[in-house]
C-alpha cells in the first residue's frame, strides 16, 4: 500500500481532517452546517478533542494507522490479580467514558475509509446504564417545584405576551395550566398539550380527563390509554371553571393557543419552544435532563415513597401493567387513583385563586410560522 499522508497522523491530527470533512460536526472551522439540522457545538468538538488525546496518549505518540488493535499482556506475581479497582480508581462516569468511546467509534469508522486501521471493537467497551433511561430523568425537589410556581405566570404577569415579567395580571392559559398539571396528574407533555376540551368529563361526582388518541396525536403506548382524576388542587384554582369558559367560547382545544397555522409540530414541541425555554432561564437550579417530563417523575416518586403499589402506579404513569388492574377505572378504582394523586407533594398552596382570564381571542388563534430568514449570500 503506498504511504499516504493518513499513514503518519496522530489521533488528533486525524480527528482535525475529520471535522473538516464533515459539516455534521461544524467544518474546519466550526461554522458548516447540515442541511437538515445545526452542526456540534464548540463544546461536542472540545469533547471529541479530548478523547482523542487520551488515544493519542495510550499510543504514545504513534501514528493513528499503527495501532493494531493488540492489547499488552500484564504482568503480575499472582497476588495483584485479585486487586480490585475503587470508583475512585476508576476516575471517569460511566456517561463520560462511554462519550469519549463513541467519539473514537466515529473518528476511527471515518479513518478506516481512508487508510487500513485494525477493527476496533467498540462495544466491549461502550457499557448501557443500567435501570429504565425514562426513569433516570432529573426529578424537582418540593423546594425546586415552589420555585416554579412562584414566577410570574402564577403570581402575576405584566401582559398575555409578557408572561415572565412581573405584574398584576394572572391569565389561564398553557403557561399557567401545563406545568401544574404536569405536577399533579403526572401526564406526558404532548398528552397535556394537545388535550380536547371533550376529553375533560365530569363522571361518577369527579372530575377526570380522558386520555386518547385524538385528532392531533396518537399515543405513546397502548398502555398509555388511561383516564385521570383532576387533583383537588387544579380544581381549587379554578380548572374546571377555565374549561366551562373554554367551551362557552366555541374553543375545542385546553390550550388553542398551542395550535400551529400550518399544522406542522405537536402542540408539546410549542409549549416547551415559545414558553418552556423562557420559563427555564428564570430557573438557576436546572440541570441538563431536567424539563417539563420531569415533573411527572416527581409524581411517581412521592407515590412510590407512599407505599403505592406498582400497578396502581404504572396506570397513573400509563406505563405497561403487569396484569390488567381489577376494574379498571370502575368507582373504586378511580378512588384510589385519587387517593394516589393525593400523595404528591401541594406546592402551590399558596397560590390564590383568581378568576378565570382567558387569553384575548386573537391570541388563541393558531400560531402563525415566523417567517424564515433570507439565506445569507455565500
Amino acid at each position: 500500500m503506498v504511504a499516504g499522508p493518513y499513514a503518519t497522523m496522530t489521533a488528533t491530527e486525524a480527528l482535525a481532517k475529520f471535522f473538516a470533512h464533515n459539516p455534521r460536526t461544524g467544518g474546519k472551522d466550526g461554522q458548516s452546517r447540515r442541511k437538515n439540522g445545526q452542526a456540534w457545538t464548540a463544546k461536542t468538538r472540545k469533547q471529541a478533542g479530548v478523547a482523542a488525546r487520551f488515544l493519542d496518549d495510550v499510543l504514545e505518540g504513534r501514528p493513528l494507522a499503527e495501532n493494531q488493535g493488540q492489547q499488552p499482556k500484564a504482568e503480575t506475581d499472582g497476588a495483584d490479580a485479585q486487586t480490585r479497582l475503587t470508583r475512585k480508581d476508576l476516575g471517569l462516569s460511566l456517561v463520560t467514558t462511554d462519550r469519549h468511546f463513541d467519539f473514537l467509534r466515529q473518528l476511527t469508522t471515518w479513518f478506516s475509509r481512508h487508510h487500513a486501521i485494525a477493527e476496533l471493537g467498540h462495544g466491549a467497551f461502550i457499557m448501557k446504564k443500567q435501570g429504565n433511561a425514562r426513569e433516570d430523568r432529573r426529578r424537582y425537589t418540593e423546594e425546586q417545584g415552589r420555585m416554579v410556581f412562584s414566577l410570574p405566570p402564577w403570581t402575576g404577569t405584566s401582559s398575555p405576551k409578557r408572561r415572565t415579567r412581573p405584574g398584576t395580571s394572572i391569565y389561564h392559559d398553557s403557561w399557567y395550566w401545563v406545568p401544574i398539571i404536569a405536577w399533579y396528574i403526572g401526564m406526558r407533555l404532548d398528552e397535556i398539550s394537545s388535550l380536547e376540551l371533550e376529553e375533560i368529563e365530569f363522571e361518577g361526582g369527579h372530575w377526570q380527563i380522558q386520555v386518547k388518541p385524538n385528532s392531533l396525536r396518537a399515543l405513546k403506548t397502548g398502555s398509555s390509554r388511561r383516564v385521570m382524576p383532576v387533583a383537588n388542587e387544579l380544581l381549587r384554582l379554578g380548572f374546571e371553571k377555565y374549561v366551562k369558559a373554554l367551551r362557552v367560547e366555541g374553543e375545542w382545544l385546553l390550550f388553542p393557543e398551542l395550535l400551529p397555522e400550518s399544522g406542522i409540530g405537536t402542540l408539546g414541541l410549542a409549549f416547551y419552544k415559545t414558553q418552556w425555554t423562557h420559563l427555564a432561564k428564570q430557573l438557576p437550579f436546572l440541570v441538563k435532563g431536567q424539563a417539563n417530563h420531569s415533573f411527572r417523575h416527581t409524581a411517581i416518586d412521592a407515590m412510590k415513597a407512599a407505599r403505592i403499589s406498582s400497578e396502581l402506579r404504572a396506570d397513573f404513569a400509563g406505563h405497561k401493567l403487569t396484569s390488567e388492574t381489577e376494574g379498571r377505572y370502575s368507582n373504586a378504582h378511580m378512588k384510589r387513583l385519587r387517593e394516589a394523586a393525593a400523595t404528591i407533594p401541594k406546592i402551590t398552596e399558596g397560590l390564590e385563586p383568581h378568576a378565570i382570564t382567558l387569553l384575548p381571542k386573537r391570541l388563541r388563534q393558531p400560531r402563525k410560522a415566523r417567517p424564515k430568514l433570507p439565506e445569507k449570500p455565500s
